[in-house]
């Protein structure tokens, strides 16, 4: 998409800070190659598990550091904003901005002299946004703080330096992005055929299990049999899920593209498709409910199974208690 042809400009000139430029005002240029980075906010140290029942607007922020001369624009430094991370992650890149989020960076140019930025997102939505930003030089003098009010796509700049004649200036200029972390829904209908299998990790980094395949087929699309998960360990108890609302059960994940995502007792599980994704396109909720709790005694691995039964009778009950104790007699036998 093309970005809007209307540009905020925020003009301000600085003339003690052209001492500290000797190549910027002996118009000897500005060298490219520079180089930007920015601080992350909040960046979590292990995945989390967004749950939203509305859309979260986010902001993808590119950066730039430009010189204006007469008739162009040359870029200085640029950082488009886009930090991906591991392919398999389960939650938001940690620098998708949201209302409120804090963000600071630098940029160098090839005079060494650092330009920096600190910046708030005071006003977030999908209509557009609005910056609080502080522009400093590398003794943090401040250079500049203004407010930039802006819509999707529309960029804003901001002049922190020019000649004496003005015919060259020092700008860093912001292209913002808004996307949005789509809601979790209730998927409608029963699917004919869900399976679980690939690798299911905990906390981002614990391998807990991995080449375990369940499936569930749905004969009758419009029966009352709703196909069940189950994941059993000693850390989590017995949890039975679906993608269907039941009695008793809570969402706590959700299925998105190729992987299954959910939060219990404080960790956080992923299960991720080697092959096609588990659910037909969307962000669907994940409904869980604790039919044993468990013990506090550690143990890596995880049983997986799976099971359909009608939730509004007593089937799923029935099956449930059967599973947990061919799971109890089982582990005594270890003993």
């Amino acid at each position: 998409m093309k970005r809007r042809a209307s540009i905020a400009v925020i003009s301000f000139n600085v003339s003690f800070l052209l001492l500290s430029f000797p190549n910027f005002a002996n118009a000897q240029g500005i060298g490219g190659g520079g180089v930007i980075g920015a601080s992350a906010p909040d960046v979590p140290w292990k995945p989390k598990v967004e749950i939203n029942w509305e859309p979260i607007p986010t902001l993808q922020l590119a950066t730039e550091l430009v010189e204006i001369l007469p008739g162009e624009t040359r870029r200085v430094a640029f950082d488009s904003g886009e930090r991906e991370g591991n392919a398999l992650a389960a939650y938001p890149s940690p620098l998708a901005l949201r209302a409120g989020s804090t963000v600071s960076g630098s940029m160098g140019m090839k005079a060494g002299v650092p330009i920096g930025y600190a910046l708030k997102v005071a006003k977030l939505d999908r209509n557009g946004l609005v910056l609080d930003i502080t522009i400093t030089d590398g003794a943090k003098n401040v250079l500049a703080t203004r407010t930039l009010d802006l819509r999707n796509y529309e960029e804003g700049v901001i002049e922190f330096a020019s000649t004496a004649n003005g015919d060259r200036k020092l700008a860093v200029r912001f292209l913002p992005t808004i996307k949005a972390i789509p809601p979790v829904q209730d998927y409608p209908v029963l699917v004919q055929s869900l399976t679980l299998s690939g690798l299911l990790i905990r906390n981002g980094s614990e391998l807990i299990s991995r080449g375990v395949s369940v499936s569930s087929t749905a004969d009758d699309l419009m029966g009352r049999k709703l196909p069940f998960f189950t994941f059993d360990s000693q850390r989590t108890g017995f949890l039975v899920m679906s993608y269907r609302p039941f009695p008793g059960a809570t969402v706590a994940g959700y299925f998105e593209d190729k992987k299954l995502v959910f939060e219990w007792k404080g960790d956080i599980y992923e299960y991720f498709s080697l092959d096609k994704p588990f659910m037909p396109e969307g962000k669907w909720a994940a409904y869980f409910w604790q039919a044993d709790p468990g013990s506090s005694a550690s143990q890596t691995g995880i049983g997986i199974g799976g099971f359909e039964a009608d939730p509004n009778s007593g089937e799923l009950a029935d099956k449930v208690s059967q599973m947990i104790e061919m799971i109890k007699k089982a582990r005594q036998l270890r003993k």
